[in-house]
């Protein structure tokens, strides 16, 4: 099977979209301009076996959260306002009363969260379980997509990276253990940075929200845009909480900060003359806001020890073999 980029890559070529005040394929919303405002669209899955198990570690109300969460990040990552979500569901025969009232429980308290209205959807049987979410947002002010990245901007990212991937290790491996609990809870319910976002608008050049990995997602600014960044590593943010529960894994911390996904965190570039303003906006949203790298020329490094070094992703990629 084609690696997943190269299959989105594929589709947008085919369906390149030409049409005035509309942006297609290639950022984390599609966008249309309607009279003085910006409508996002996004849709994303969870499909059991990829995104979950049917049995644990995720309880149905967890499902149900985090594809609200996973969806509406999107609308995050472009600085807009989520509104309206449409739910398709395709539920195995086995799929009792009591976990769809536990999915629809955990949807529930997303959309409530976040203030958002459930306008339809569409339901199946299916041989496995999976639920989609269609999302619907505006802005008032243009959107920030992943291309607007230029040399010399610096590269940001918001709270910490890492946390949801080590929480999946610590539940598979069935590590137990008091100081796994923030892991585990960023896995199971994560936190889309929307105040960040829609604050984000009038300072990023370029914006993703972190599903795939910080260098994954990283480089995907880096395609859209262009550009390369070089990262130092001493300034990437590292929660207190891997050392406390991993003290001999210290290189496979950096697996899960580096690599390890699904941490809706935003990552961003921003010109220097902004440092200033995104230092008060940290303070303000109480919100770490960390200044990780720049933007280069061409390229992908990191900077360790006075070294650096090309910097290879291996960040989740559906169909890779």
């Amino acid at each position: 099977m084609i690696a997943e980029f190269k299959l989105i890559e594929k589709i947008k070529k085919q369906f390149l979209v030409t049409q005035k005040n509309v942006i297609g394929i290639g950022d984390d919303c599609a966008v249309i301009k309607t009279g003085d405002k910006y409508l996002l669209y996004t849709i994303d899955s969870m499909v059991q076996d990829v995104h979950f198990d049917f049995d644990l570690p995720l309880s149905w109300d967890d499902v149900g959260y985090k594809a609200i969460v996973r969806a509406i990040s999107d609308i995050a990552a472009m600085g807009g306002t989520p509104e309206y979500v449409l739910i398709a569901l395709s539920l195995r025969k086995d799929f009792t009363e009591n976990m769809f009232n536990h999915l629809l429980n955990g949807i529930e308290l997303a959309v409530k969260e976040y203030d958002i209205r459930v306008i339809g959807g569409d339901i199946s049987s299916s041989k496995i379980v999976s639920i989609t979410i269609s999302a619907i947002g505006s802005s008032k002010n243009t959107p920030v997509l992943r291309s607007g990245a230029k040399i010399k901007d610096d590269i940001y990212v918001t709270g910490y990276t890492g946390l949801s991937s080590m929480g999946l290790y610590i539940l598979k491996e069935g590590i137990k253990t008091k100081k796994s609990k923030i892991f585990i809870d960023s896995y199971k319910r994560p936190r889309p940075r929307i105040d960040v976002g829609i604050k984000l608008i009038n300072y990023a050049s370029a914006m993703i929200d972190i599903s795939d990995g910080l260098i994954g997602d990283l480089k995907h600014i880096l395609e859209e845009s262009k550009v390369g960044a070089i990262i130092e590593k001493h300034l990437i943010p590292v929660h207190d909480s891997f050392f406390k529960i991993a003290p001999l894994m210290r290189e496979r911390v950096y697996e899960h900060i580096l690599n390890g996904g699904d941490d809706y965190e935003l990552l961003f570039t921003a010109p220097p003359e902004y440092r200033e303003e995104i230092e008060k906006l940290s303070i303000e949203l109480k919100t770490k806001i960390t200044r990780i790298g720049s933007i280069t020329k061409k390229g992908l490094y990191i900077k360790e020890n006075d070294k650096i070094v090309p910097l290879k992703s291996s960040s989740y990629e559906h169909f890779k073999s």
